[in-house]
């Protein structure tokens, strides 16, 4: 009889667990469908943690199961727009079934996808409308809150506050840096000889990381080695954690989360990765402990961004009213500087130097303007100030490269409502495309993607 009670409440968890996903999006399914948009249906959100994890292997079976039959066709069109790569494939051919917005229902949140210019533009200027979804940001807050985590007046301070360090003087440092560094990787690749670069991405994020240190911290490291300083140093110990770090934002992410379980309970990967996570933010904190106590030697190129971000946020608690930036925010937004800066870099110039590699007149072009501008003068001699705003060129190799690596910025730049908000679509301007609540409004990865594939445009 026992027995019987426990299957029977094992039967009724089972149930309740099939259930309810099934209602869930039947009451997403039921809050749009008067709206006049297209809609389509899939049994996991994007950022559902199974379906992130699985998807590398689930949907692969699911694309050749569909070939079987007409009945399993339905798991290819589900696989067109649930896996993390799929603007990336189809670029605009989605918009070009179910129009430039379209709803995907799901048992989660309900996602609004606009590959709409004037729309997405309108949901972007409306922060008070449209807010970050925090489902979707807070896992960024690896080390702390950060600009780029927040909403509201929280937002607004910390944007405040970290404006200043990104200005032309911060610029010129970066530049100079970037030069000593990318004549080191050049020096580095012809030495190889004939067995030429196997591997671009490894020396590019070596690259990146290390105009990060410069520019962010005032630590110079050599391309290939370890910090000017000694080796064994505990910036060259952050340095390695920070690449770790850096090399796995997922595994950062999910650790992130973790943080409280005892070691023995995570497997080994998690941990490396915990103590990497630990070691990064007691470097971090030490380095701000220092700077405010005056201990950090000021270099020629003067300040970097934690000694401007610093400084900010003292201004601004002196302010009437105002407070400034918590260690644990400071931390944040530091972090969140490599975090933004690294990845989105490195791999820009690795794609750069490969896809040049293969296209003889664009190098032309490039080495056209780059002698107009420099003439005969040595790398160590080419100056900011000067140059840069002359390297039209380079830019627009540049811009057109991050237009067509970063179609999955949506998963940073996906907005939320709580409330019914509406926006308006070329398709339906005669009407207002009302978004309900718990609606993923995600017009940055179609504006910047599959708009760009857009016919129209």
């Amino acid at each position: 009889m026992m027995a019987l009670s426990f299957l029977n409440i094992i039967a009724s968890i089972m149930v309740a667990l099939l259930l309810y996903p099934l209602l869930t999006l039947t009451q997403n399914y039921l809050r749009v469908r008067t709206l006049g948009l297209p809609i389509v249906f899939s049994p996991f959100g994007r950022l559902n943690p199974f379906w992130v994890i699985t998807q590398p292997y689930i949907a692969p079976f699911l694309t050749r199961l569909s070939t079987i039959s007409d009945p399993f066709s339905i798991f290819q069109n589900f696989v067109d727009y649930s896996t993390n790569s799929c603007f990336f494939l189809s670029r605009y051919t989605l918009h070009e079934c179910y129009g430039p917005a379209f709803f995907i229902v799901t048992p989660g949140l309900t996602e609004l996808v606009i590959a709409d210019a004037p729309a997405a533009a309108e949901v972007q200027t409306r922060r008070k409308d449209f807010i970050k979804n925090e489902l979707n940001y807070k896992p960024l807050e690896i080390l702390g809150p950060n600009v780029v985590t927040l909403n509201g007046e929280a937002w607004a301070r910390h944007r405040r506050i970290t404006t200043p360090p990104f200005n032309e003087r911060n610029s010129a440092l970066v530049w100079k840096q970037s030069l000593l560094q990318a004549s080191a990787m050049l020096k580095s690749w012809i030495g190889k000889g004939e067995r030429g670069v196997g591997n671009t991405l490894d020396d590019t994020m070596a690259l990146a990381l290390n105009v990060l240190m410069a520019a962010g911290f005032g630590k110079r490291f050599e391309f290939g080695g370890g910090s000017k300083e000694e080796k064994g140093d505990s910036m060259s110990s952050y340095r390695n954690a920070l690449s770790i770090v850096l090399g796995n934002l997922y595994g950062a992410i999910m650790t992130s989360m973790l943080m409280g379980l005892p070691s023995w309970a995570l497997p080994k990967k998690f941990l490396d990765m915990k103590s990497a996570l630990k070691e990064a933010e007691e470097y971090i904190l030490k380095m701000i402990e220092e700077e405010r106590a005056g201990l950090v030697e000021k270099s020629s190129e003067g300040d970097n961004l934690m000694s401007v971000l610093l400084k900010a946020s003292e201004s601004e608690a002196m302010g009437k009213g105002r407070m400034g930036l918590s260690d644990e925010e400071i931390v944040g937004n530091l972090f969140i500087y490599n975090l933004a800066g690294h990845d989105t870099t490195s791999n820009t110039l690795a794609y750069a130097v490969i896809m040049l590699a293969t296209d003889a007149k664009v190098q032309d072009w490039l080495h056209e303007e780059i002698t107009s501008v420099f003439e005969e003068e040595s790398v160590e001699k080419w100056n900011y100030e000067r140059s840069f705003h002359q390297l039209k060129r380079c830019l627009a190799v540049l811009v057109s490269l991050i237009i067509i690596l970063y179609y999955d910025i949506w998963l940073i730049l996906s907005l939320s409502c709580s409330s019914k908000r509406s926006v308006s679509t070329a398709q339906y301007s005669t009407c207002r495309d009302t978004q309900p609540p718990r609606t993923n409004v995600s017009p940055s990865k179609r504006k910047r993607f599959s708009s760009h594939h857009t016919p129209s445009y």
